[in-house]
């Protein structure tokens, strides 16, 4: 039985205990046109609000492709946003990270069947770059293996056919959960040598902390405990260069009976992803 109708049906039980006649609820059919069938609850990762009229303005203004944009303040830093069409949905889901005033905005689609207090919004896929790997192991099946220890994999560039000669770091999309502090790297253990630090670095990062690795503010301002590795301590910026992705020889997972990994040289749906998220990286053998 679904959550919502579970919920639903010991509220049921619990008023009969006491007496009173529950009423049956209607339940409208069909939306409106253009009003419920596309939309978002989007929620600004802030410490403070944002002024409303500021963050319409600027969706307004970048997401001009989805015109007329219906936005809905629900709360300080939440909003419901209708698009017309289910492509703009997609390409706002699709070409994010997105960011007001360096503060990350989550998105999560939303349909009239769903109360919007039970959406949890802490999930967010960011683009990510691995730098300082050798040269051996900048593999495609690397990819998988740090990707998945990061997070829900999404998408990643196909370094086995990109064509190209010498390509130096490893770069995918995962899904990351905002509620966990960033992971900034990890030290990949050598035979006969020191371990060697490699580091991440997120696309169209925003503002995020030195002191507790959470995303959603700065250090100036952190509420929040230290956390063992300071990021600071590493002197490695976690903003990244965006680089265009080799879209056209990317991949997504598939569960193979052998392997557990096959290449099907397809985008994987976001809405297939596991919620799931590694709190970090001790060392990761490659």
């Amino acid at each position: 039985m679904d959550p919502s109708q579970a919920a639903l049906q010991a509220l049921i039980v619990e008023t009969e205990a006491l007496g009173w006649d529950f009423p049956k609820l209607d339940v409208i059919e069909e939306a409106p046109p253009n009003q419920e069938a596309f939309a978002l609850i989007c929620k600004l990762l802030a410490l403070k609000p944002i002024n409303s009229q500021l963050v319409r303005a600027t969706l307004v203004a970048t997401w001009n492709f989805a015109a007329p944009l219906a936005i809905e303040v629900l709360a300080p830093n939440k909003f419901l946003i209708r698009v017309p069409l289910q492509d703009h949905l997609d390409r706002i889901l699709h070409q994010g990270p997105w960011n007001i005033r360096g503060s990350l905005l989550l998105l999560h689609p939303w349909s009239p069947d769903f109360a919007i207090d039970e959406i949890v919004l802490h999930l967010c896929p960011f683009w990510i770059q691995v730098h300082g790997l050798p040269r051996q192991n900048v593999t495609t099946r690397n990819t998988i293996i740090i990707g998945k220890a990061l997070g829900s994999l999404l998408e990643a560039d196909d370094l086995d056919n990109s064509g190209l000669i010498c390509r130096q770091h490893l770069r995918f999309s995962v899904e990351l959960n905002t509620s966990l502090p960033l992971v900034p790297g990890f030290n990949l253990p050598r035979p006969n040598k020191e371990p060697f630090w490699i580091s991440f670095r997120h696309e169209r990062l925003g503002d995020y902390c030195t002191l507790c690795g959470l995303i959603g503010h700065k250090k100036p301002s952190c509420p929040n405990p230290p956390q063992p590795y300071p990021l600071a301590k590493y002197n490695i910026p976690l903003q990244a260069f965006s680089f265009s992705s080799l879209r056209n020889v990317s991949f997504s997972l598939r569960e193979d009976s052998d392997s557990g990994i096959s290449l099907d040289g397809t985008t994987h749906s976001r809405s297939e992803a596991h919620s799931s998220s590694s709190h970090g990286i001790e060392s990761t053998h490659l």
